[in-house]
């Protein structure tokens, strides 16, 4: 493991399309991924960064330390719940590339770690000769024995996916089988996919992504699949969903016309039809609900009614096809509150919203064909994100982590209550340091909220280095020290 050297490397490739682009621009080799004076541009960044790295006097302890942190097995992971089981990927010091493997649901949340090995990616590495990085698995419930593992070589964009045979822990012989590319997948049933992929000429944009979405059943050749959506828009492209829950489904085509416009088709027996919704907005759909939830990125007018940018919006999936457009709002912008993420589950929908730069994480419990607020207890000054449901219950997992807070999973229960299921070792004493939230009064006025962390003896005179840390851009909020996180 001392072999592989942690590098920051700054390379950043814009998803960018045709159209945007200069002809002349000097840097569009850059754009390459694979490209050999791309590469080496690349290395020789790297081992600029690297150097500078290696010279400071701390560097070697500080590689060690979290070193041991990663490959640890306390190390915090979200659980990826596929039925009865857990899954996770654990990468340690005998396991570079990682194992794949699972422990039951009820035995992870007694704290027992009895973990079984589903797929060992270093012995397939091995035994193909490959450099596979894993990249994920679906699974078809409601058994889940059947899933399609995407395969990167090296950690690319683009990934072969297999279908694989969790009870017998081996890849199906014949199985669904797509080639590398940049692909994006369904399962429609046991027996046949939604497949978005590079099917020759014509079929993707100059980026490699998908501009066909094709139904393919097993047992046929894939480039008989049938053609269920197409798009000559230059750049744009196009990738199935299928929202599951409560026993019952629904599937779209997601048509990326633009960096921020999504036409939304419903696939109804053949037929699509497209959702009329503002094509900037985000959406989730409960099946099992029978609700579609909608957060507005700009004002929309309709039916006489205008809602404003930032809303989130329900409506019922079935009679917004049918003509409805008597819209629920379950949560009305703020002035200083903004929705940050959304998710379906069970009879619920869970909402994180960021309230003064505090994080907040509100249920919301179906109730009479309404959406009533179900309050859970949450500390305060932490980060808290959704991790996962559980089957078509109405419990949840969450993390949460915050300046002096290790990472810990928790798990909203039915009732409401909330339980710790596991908590990453702290790598500092927390207990000499404080947290506070502040307002800071800028010239025209506005209130800006900050959090300051220190000791609990230190003196305010105005001595002390601080180090300052901000962010704000690009439609994407930021919680309380994760940027500082990511640095």
């Amino acid at each position: 493991m001392k072999t592989q050297i942690i590098v920051v490397a700054a390379f950043v490739l814009w998803a960018c399309t045709p159209g945007d682009q200069a002809e002349d621009d000097p840097y569009r080799w850059l754009e390459q991924v694979d490209g050999e004076e791309a590469l080496a541009w690349v290395e020789a960044h790297n081992q600029q960064t690297l150097s500078s790295l290696q010279g400071h006097p701390v560097f070697d302890s500080i590689y060690e330390k979290s070193l041991n942190t990663l490959s640890s097995e306390e190390s915090l992971s979200s659980p990826d719940v596929q039925g009865d089981f857990v899954y996770d990927l654990f990468q340690g010091e005998r396991n570079a590339r990682g194992v794949w493997r699972r422990v039951p649901l009820e035995s992870y949340l007694r704290g027992e770690t009895e973990w079984e090995v589903v797929l060992d990616l270093d012995s397939l590495d091995q035994a193909e000769g490959e450099n596979w990085v894993f990249r994920g698995a679906q699974c078809l419930p409601p058994d889940y024995a059947r899933c399609m593992v995407r395969l990167s070589h090296g950690g690319s964009d683009a990934a072969e996916i297999r279908e694989f045979d969790t009870e017998r822990k081996t890849f199906v012989e014949d199985g669904f089988l797509l080639p590398e590319a940049r692909t994006f997948y369904e399962w429609k049933d046991a027996n046949a996919l939604y497949v978005a992929t590079d099917f020759g000429a014509g079929s993707t944009t100059e980026s490699g992504l998908p501009q066909v979405v094709k139904e393919w059943h097993r047992g046929t050749p894939l480039q008989q699949a049938k053609t269920i959506f197409e798009t000559d828009s230059r750049g744009a492209w196009a990738f199935p969903i299928v929202e599951r829950s409560g026993g019952r489904h629904h599937t779209l085509i997601n048509h990326r016309a633009s960096r921020y416009e999504r036409i939304r088709l419903a696939l109804n027996e053949g037929r699509l039809q497209e959702l009329p919704l503002p094509r900037d907005a985000r959406i989730r759909i409960n099946p099992g609900l029978g609700t579609l939830a909608i957060l507005l990125s700009s004002d929309w007018s309709v039916a006489g009614a205008t809602y404003p940018e930032g809303a989130l919006l329900s409506i019922g999936y079935e009679g917004l096809l049918g003509g409805d457009r008597e819209f629920e709002v379950v949560f009305p912008p703020e002035e200083r509150a903004h929705v940050l993420s959304f998710s379906n589950n069970g009879n619920l929908l869970l909402v994180n919203i960021l309230r003064d730069a505090a994080p907040r994480l509100l249920r919301y419990r179906r109730e009479n064909e309404r959406w009533t607020l179900d309050p859970l207890a949450i500390p305060e000054h932490v980060n808290t994100l959704l991790s996962g449901g559980i089957g078509g219950s109405d419990q949840f997992f969450f993390t949460s982590e915050g300046f002096l807070t290790p990472p810990t999973l928790n798990l909203a229960r039915e009732d409401g209550t909330v339980i710790r299921v596991r908590q990453q070792t702290p790598q500092f004493d927390a207990g000499q340091y404080t947290v506070s939230r502040n307002e800071a009064n800028s010239q025209d006025g506005t209130r800006i909220p900050y959090f300051l962390v220190h000791r609990r003896d230190m003196v305010f005179d105005g001595e002390h280095p601080a180090l300052l840390d901000g962010y704000g851009g690009y439609r994407r909020g930021i919680r309380p020290g994760e940027h500082s996180r990511r640095r």
